[in-house]
């Protein structure tokens, strides 16, 4: 039988990887070109260890990473909005004290007017004496409790662990088949109100590990997906209530940004 490659001359060994048949120039010449395809697998090796160490790089500095800053910059709002409220609640309680101190005010002014009238014209009748100190002894038990008729409410309706979510694409696939199966039959309700998730769609596809002994152009092809799946931290979004949306803490925010494309 003849060469394989060549066509020319006689084939007297097979290769052990794909197991043509070739002449003895052409094994020479079919062994370089696998030395060829495994260097150009070994310049991808190292690109890919540069993107993992790049990663690992990144999340050492993770203030820097766009996800982290976006948080960081979410919890100042959170903080700013539970200052705004516990401001205003403030300006309530002492606006409501202060109506009530006053008509306290007026009514014992009233009573102090009425007694030195009762003293400029010596009238001490023992039923008008009575009358001014039960007025005395109630407005002494109003001011008492002036402080005591506030009462401050605070809501428990606030769902803390679902404001803010890191949704890992990988399990977000999972869930929407496993939700689509499931809608088939009945409502759907998540299990985990936490997960993680990454911005970029194409990142969730499996990572494919190729055969190196089969030497393919489809295995040398599908091995640059390798490279394709390599996400570092700062392309990892958080989901957060919209900031430009009014927010109210008497319900759940749970409305989730939209994720960016890159």
């Amino acid at each position: 039988m003849k060469c394989v490659l060549c066509n020319e001359k006689k084939g007297i060994t097979r290769c052990e990887g794909c197991g043509i048949l070739v002449c003895l120039l052409c094994l020479d010449k079919h062994q370089k070109e696998l030395i060829q395809q495994f260097q150009v697998l070994m310049d991808m090796r190292n690109e890919l260890k540069e993107s993992i160490d790049s990663a690992e790089t990144k999340l050492k500095h993770e203030n820097k990473l766009s996800c982290f800053i976006e948080i960081n910059e979410w919890e100042q709002e959170m903080i700013k909005q539970i200052q705004a409220i516990a401001k205003r609640t403030r300006e309530n309680i002492h606006e409501i004290m202060v109506k009530n101190i006053v008509q306290i005010r007026d009514q014992f002014e009233q009573l102090s007017t009425t007694m030195q009238q009762q003293q400029k014209e010596e009238n001490y009748l023992e039923n008008e004496l009575e009358k001014v100190k039960a007025q005395l002894n109630q407005l002494k038990e109003t001011i008492s409790h002036v402080n005591k008729k506030v009462h401050v409410k605070k809501s428990n309706n606030i769902d803390w662990d679902t404001l803010i979510h890191v949704i890992n694409s990988e399990e977000s696939i999972q869930q929407n088949n496993s939700r689509t199966d499931q809608e088939k039959q009945s409502s759907f309700r998540p299990v985990n109100p936490l997960s993680f998730t990454l911005n970029d769609s194409e990142s969730s596809s499996p990572i494919w590990y190729p055969d190196l002994s089969q030497n393919t152009s489809s295995n040398l092809e599908r091995y640059l997906l390798l490279t394709q799946n390599i996400v570092p931290p700062d392309r990892i979004v958080a989901m957060i209530p919209n900031p430009d949306q009014s927010f109210s803490w008497t319900t759940v925010a749970r409305n989730r940004q939209s994720t960016p494309q890159y």
